[in-house]
């Protein structure tokens, strides 16, 4: 049952976080210093792609990224003695 409320509280904490860092991005970055892309998402679309989609693609692009960057620091880390 511990377990059980770990994963529970590990999964709300996530949650919380992750809309938390999104309302920030959303409020400080897209309506800040990048509204130059963001405004096309508040104004009638002329095309198929406006270009608000930059910021998924570079959101999207950060991912594998850092996975590439993960995956390069566990291969240069010393294993631990004490595997638990």
């Amino acid at each position: 049952m511990d377990r059980l409320a770990f994963d529970i509280l590990l999964f709300v904490a996530a949650f919380t976080g992750m809309e938390a860092f999104a309302w920030f991005t959303h409020k400080y970055v897209m309506h800040g210093f990048l509204w130059v892309w963001h405004r096309s998402h508040h104004t009638p679309r002329t095309g198929m792609f406006e270009l608000n989609d930059l910021f998924a693609v570079v959101f999207a692009a950060a991912h594998p990224s850092r996975l590439t960057q993960d995956d390069l620091t566990c291969r240069t880390l010393p294993r631990s003695e004490n595997p638990s």
